[in-house]
């Protein structure tokens, strides 16, 4: 009976232990956003939503790093010419998320991609490439569903989701 009760202390101090790493789990991790609990509750907000073959797909306002503020700020490389947030870009993004042409990146993020043509005679071949995160997590002290899409953006040509690459 006793070996049973010195057990339970150690076992509630590794169960404490382990809530306390999770609860800390921030994405994307800034130590500069971790401290500013209104911007990261701010990030977790749904700011465009749909409807897609495998459920819903959101867009969350994010950061530099991912989601809506990353989109607008043209990516990591501040590229804004072929990151769009019109309603052709989302567009194209629904397209994109309903795609059988999808691929795992390195990173365990979804890419997703569909092939369309621009121009006044429609001769010019973009893909749209969106890289989806469909896990779940924290944002500040806040547990979200999914953190949805991270970067989405056209580039030249057709390619399969697998060649979209890094923004």
């Amino acid at each position: 009976m006793h070996s049973r009760h010195r057990l339970r202390a150690p076992i509630a101090i590794l169960v404490a232990l382990l809530a306390l790493i999770v609860g800390l789990n921030l994405y994307p991790a800034n130590s500069a956003e971790a401290t500013d609990w209104a911007s990261i509750s701010k990030a977790g907000a749904v700011k465009w939503r749909t409807k897609t073959s495998w459920g819903t797909a959101y867009l969350r306002n994010g950061n530099s790093d991912w989601g809506y503020v990353h989109i607008k700020r043209g990516g990591t490389y501040r590229k804004t010419s072929n990151h769009e947030v019109t309603a052709a870009a989302e567009r194209q993004w629904v397209r994109a998320l309903n795609s059988k042409n999808t691929s795992l990146a390195f990173n365990g993020l979804e890419v997703y991609a569909s092939h369309y043509q621009v121009g006044k005679s429609k001769k010019l071949a973009r893909t749209m490439c969106v890289i989806y995160d469909h896990r779940s997590g924290l944002i500040g002290k806040n547990k979200y569903g999914q953190f949805g899409i991270v970067t989405a953006y056209w580039t030249t040509g057709t390619r399969n989701a697998g060649k979209c690459g890094k923004d």
